[in-house]
């Protein structure tokens, strides 16, 4: 639960910082690709010529190791432990990614050291207050498998402190933050251990006891960084970071840690990466239409798979569902150490409210979802459309077609005529017989509606001269007929409606 100091103000403009740091986030950014049951897993460092570990996971920890013991004593206490140098590299690309999914909770995301922090007041009336928005980001990075902790602030340094904390505290107001600061532990400025032994020495064990030194003496015996890390943290300096800019388009990478044969690993890699492509197209309001899977390969035997959608979507779950479509019915050329998923094009779609995005997507977007499904088992050529042509005559005026029409007939566009159209066109005008100048089709006819006349094509010698009518039989039956214009006038069926 969230520790709340205050609440929050209704002023929108006043900047408010969420910040999200990753304790776990050396373990996270090598195992967390790996699917099921892990063994005891460590990650260690070299500090000063010792090696001691800076994470480890459950199973490793109910083992009895511990953050800050030496490498050599966690091998001798767990045997078959599973220990790893830590990676700066895969860390740094592991925060990439996240601060590519953090855009659909803020246009301002900045990569801090092990964290994320966001500039979350504009948002807040998107995510219908702070309380939902606190809450909803932290779990969706759980449900993703990362271990997290949130601070909430007026500033981005002091809600990156909570947050190392681990307190969960939310602060909206300024004149809380030196109450809620002072009681944090100096460890959570994260200083070398040398200048973090040297501040304990002094008998100073909180950010309290920093506060209460004249700032003077502050800077003379402890140097100019404590005190400006100080004041950034209560708004008294200003404290700019570099923004994260994410790239035109999308590009994520993931490897497994061994090759596989077997497809199931490799959707649970996939449902990660579509989780964090959705939250980067969300932050950019677009939506992926072309995508291009790469199954990495060990011996260079990379394979590509294309998902082609009839509209741009963002939405996980769908685009999980048809790539596992397409991954269980592909021949796997290959072991698999890795994935690929590249969207070289994005496409606008419209910002809503997630409310009203989810329930215009459950409206609009099931039919689509049906017929991508369909193509996805039978092919692309498999599902027919039909196609309406700018053409007069009724037998021209439309076409099979396996291109989806992507965008709707633009209302001010211009129609080839009002009148009513039958659902049921036939393949070949039929000959109807003639009674005293009425037509027979099941008995007698009695017209409708008409004429209207269709006197089009001498240009491409298939030229017609026709009059249509809507009439009725004794079944009461609409049917759309004609007479021909010509020396010996003719009638015929052309459709029924239904």
């Amino acid at each position: 639960m969230f520790e709340q100091a205050s609440q929050p103000t209704k002023t929108h403009h006043r900047l408010l910082w969420l910040a999200v740091y990753f304790p776990r986030l050396p373990l996270d950014a090598l195992t967390l690709n790996q699917a099921g049951t892990t063994p005891p897993t460590a990650i260690y460092e070299t500090q000063a010529n010792r090696q001691r570990i800076c994470a480890l996971n459950t199973s490793a920890s109910a083992a009895g190791i511990t953050v800050g013991q030496s490498y050599h004593a966690a091998q001798a206490l767990v045997s078959g432990l599973q220990a790893l140098p830590r990676d700066l590299q895969a860390e740094a690309a592991c925060l990439q990614r996240l601060a590519q999914w953090a855009l659909k909770y803020s246009s301002s995301v900045h990569i801090e050291t092990q964290g994320l922090v966001l500039e979350i007041g504009g948002s807040l009336k998107l995510f219908r207050g702070l309380k939902n928005l606190a809450h909803e980001l932290p779990d969706a990075l759980t449900s993703m498998g990362y271990q997290v902790n949130t601070g909430v602030a007026p500033t981005p340094l002091a809600a990156i402190l909570f947050a190392r904390a681990q307190t969960q505290t939310m602060v909206t107001q300024h004149d809380m933050l030196h109450q809620r600061l002072a009681r944090l532990p100096v460890a959570v400025l994260q200083y070398p251990q040398a200048q973090l032994a040297t501040l304990n020495g002094l008998g100073l064990k909180t950010l309290g006891d920093c506060l209460q030194l004249p700032r003077a003496e502050l800077s003379r015996r402890l140097g100019t960084r404590l005190r400006h890390d100080l004041d950034k943290a209560l708004g008294v300096m200003p404290d700019p970071r570099p923004r994260f800019v994410p790239a035109p388009t999308y590009f994520g990478k993931v490897l497994l840690p061994a090759p596989v044969t077997e497809v199931e690993p490799l959707l649970f890699l996939l449902q990660r990466l579509l989780g964090e492509l959705c939250g980067f197209l969300q932050g950019h309001g677009s939506g992926a239409q072309q995508l291009l899977l790469r199954l990495l390969s060990p011996h260079g035997q990379d394979q590509d798979i294309q998902l082609a959608l009839l509209k741009p979507s963002r939405n996980p779950r769908h685009l999980l569902e048809l790539w596992k479509e397409k991954l269980e019915r592909q021949s796997l050329a290959a072991a698999v150490e890795g994935l690929e998923l590249h969207v070289p094009k994005l496409h606008p779609l419209a910002t809503v409210s997630a409310d009203l995005l989810q329930d215009l997507e459950q409206v609009s977007e099931d039919l689509n979802q049906l017929i991508e499904r369909l193509r996805n088992r039978l092919g692309a050529d498999a599902i027919q459309y039909l196609q309406c042509l700018d053409e007069h005559r009724p037998e021209r005026a439309a076409q099979q077609s396996t291109t989806f029409p992507t965008q709707p007939r633009p209302a001010n566009a211009p129609c080839q005529t009002m009148a009513l159209r039958p659902n049921w066109l036939l393949n070949e005008p039929q000959a109807l017989s003639i009674n005293e100048g009425i037509p027979e089709y099941f008995g007698c006819l009695t017209l409708l509606e008409g004429p209207e006349r269709i006197e089009t094509g001498w240009w491409d010698q298939d030229s017609v001269r026709r009059d249509y009518y809507i009439a009725s039989n004794p079944r009461h039956q609409r049917l759309w007929i004609f007479r021909t214009l010509d020396s010996q006038p003719r009638w015929y069926l052309h459709g029924l409606f239904s």
